[in-house]
């Protein structure tokens, strides 16, 4: 497909820019127009798969590991794992550090067990029976579910990445929003996993090192790679106020 179908860079993005960078080009870049406006999902009906956002690599100017601190349920002893698009608002001209502003339009990434169930059954997410997908949630709902509902703190920690790299997993992003259903398994197969795989495919540079199983383990990885600084953390009164912690409330 990649050699035959000249829509295949527009279908899927971050695939298309691993075998260009193997075997070059074969199509011009104007042989297709790629979508990159996704619909958001929200827990209030009038609202979900409603929100339009633009998640184009020239309107979001950072992306952030968010973590949610260690719950009370037994799936969330060891944090939730997820990404924060900084997407700046429509109207600013080019992306920057005022989008940090534009809380309205930020994006949290999360793999999630889609749980129809009334109560959930942990050996049904032991042994995969719950499929995993990808929810894009306004950030502004996910400070609520954490902060408010669960007592929970969440860390937002910038992402030290290349432009090609936040191409990359804004590309990955996209493709997984449109295909992907997995199988999400609470020991081998979960938040963590899955956020390391989709930070995985759009690094270019010595992965033999970021390896994880837990969202919590993701978190000490990342410091340790040095693709995100978990000092920022130290002075928790300094990151609350410069964005990098939203405490429970």
């Amino acid at each position: 497909y990649f050699a035959l179908d000249p829509e295949f860079r527009c279908r899927r993005p971050a695939v298309n820019a691993y075998y260009a960078r193997v075997f070059g080009e074969v199509f011009a870049d104007d042989s297709c127009k790629l979508n990159t406006t996704v619909y958001l999902n929200s827990r209030q009906p009038n609202l979900d798969l409603k929100l339009a956002i633009d998640i184009d690599p020239s309107r979001v100017y950072r992306i952030d590991y968010l973590f949610a601190s260690k719950g009370k349920a037994i799936m969330s002893r060891w944090g939730h794992a997820m990404y924060r698009l900084v997407v700046c608002a429509p109207e600013r001209k080019e992306a920057g550090p005022d989008c940090l502003n534009d809380v309205a339009y930020h994006v949290a990434v999360s793999y999630r067990a889609n749980v129809n169930d009334i109560v959930i059954s942990y050996w049904k997410g032991i042994i995969g029976k719950y499929p995993s997908q990808m929810f894009l949630i306004p950030l502004r709902e996910v400070l609520v579910e954490y902060n408010k509902e669960e007592l929970r703190d969440l860390l937002s920690l910038p992402l030290k990445l290349t432009d090609s790299e936040k191409k990359n997993f804004l590309y990955g992003v996209l493709e997984n929003y449109w295909s992907y259903l997995g199988s999400y398994k609470f020991l081998t197969n979960n938040c963590g996993t899955e956020a390391l795989h989709l930070l995985k495919g759009s690094l270019e540079g010595d992965l033999n090192g970021l390896n994880a199983v837990t969202p919590l383990r993701l978190y000490k990885t990342l410091g340790h790679q040095d693709i995100t600084d978990l000092t920022l953390d130290d002075d928790r009164a300094k990151a609350e106020t410069e964005g990098y912690l939203f405490r429970s409330k």
